[in-house]
C-alpha cells in the first residue's frame, strides 16, 4: 500500500469496520476560534470520461481558521508536489499546485431540488490552480467538501479536531481536451510525517 493510500485508509477510510477511519468531529466540540494546520496527501485523477489521463499524488497543506469572520478565509493552503502517472504508466514531476481558499464551516441551508449532504462539522473550501504535465496542463478550480475529523479531549492538543478531509469527484477541467473531468481527494491531520 502507498503511503498517500495509507493516509487516505488512515483518515477517511474504506467503509468497512476494518477501516472506519477517523469520526467526524463532535458537533458540540467544533471550535469557533483559533487555528489549526493539517498536512496529507492529495490526489487528482483527470479522465476523459472512461479513461484516466492523468493520476497525481503529492502534499496537502491545509490551514482551518475556526474563527474566520467577515470575508477572511476559513481555509487556506496548497495541493503541491505532485508526482503523476499517464496512462501509458509514465511517470513525472507535476509543476504547479492547486491554491485552498475561502471555504466554510458548518451545515449548509437546503437548496430546492440539490440533495444537501452537508452537517455542523463539514468542511468547504475553494481550490484553483493549474497543473502541467506531460506537455499538457490542466486548469482547475472549483469548490471542495468534506469533513472535519476527531475529537480530541486533551487540552494541551494542538487542535480539538484532530483532521481534514476534502474532495470533489467529477469536476470540470479546461485543457486542450475539452470534456475531462477530475477527482481530487484530500486526507490530512495534525499527525501526518511526510514518507
Amino acid at each position: 500500500m502507498s503511503a498517500a493510500d495509507a493516509q487516505i485508509l488512515k483518515v477517511i477510510g474504506d467503509g468497512t469496520a476494518d477501516n472506519p477511519g477517523i469520526s467526524g468531529t463532535a458537533f458540540e466540540r467544533i471550535p469557533t476560534e483559533g487555528t489549526a494546520v493539517y498536512r496529507g496527501v492529495s490526489t487528482v485523477m483527470i479522465s476523459d470520461g472512461d479513461n484516466m489521463v492523468l493520476d497525481a499524488v503529492g502534499i496537502a497543506n491545509v490551514n482551518v481558521d475556526f474563527g474566520a469572520t467577515e470575508d477572511a478565509d476559513v481555509v487556506t493552503g496548497n495541493l503541491r508536489n505532485m508526482r503523476a502517472m499517464d496512462a501509458d504508466g509514465n511517470a513525472t514531476f507535476v509543476d504547479g499546485e492547486l491554491l485552498l481558499s475561502g471555504g466554510e464551516i458548518g451545515k449548509r441551508a437546503n437548496v430546492e431540488g440539490e440533495t444537501n449532504t452537508s452537517r455542523q462539522n463539514s468542511l468547504f473550501a475553494d481550490y484553483a490552480g493549474s497543473l502541467s504535465a506531460f506537455g499538457e496542463t490542466y486548469g482547475l478550480a472549483g469548490e471542495l467538501q468534506g469533513t472535519l475529523r476527531g475529537t480530541r479531549t486533551n487540552e494541551d492538543a494542538r487542535s480539538v479536531v484532530r483532521a481534514v478531509d476534502l474532495s470533489v469527484t467529477d469536476a470540470s477541467v479546461a485543457g486542450s481536451v475539452s470534456g475531462l473531468t477530475a477527482d481530487i481527494t484530500v486526507a490530512a491531520d495534525n499527525d501526518f510525517v511526510a514518507p
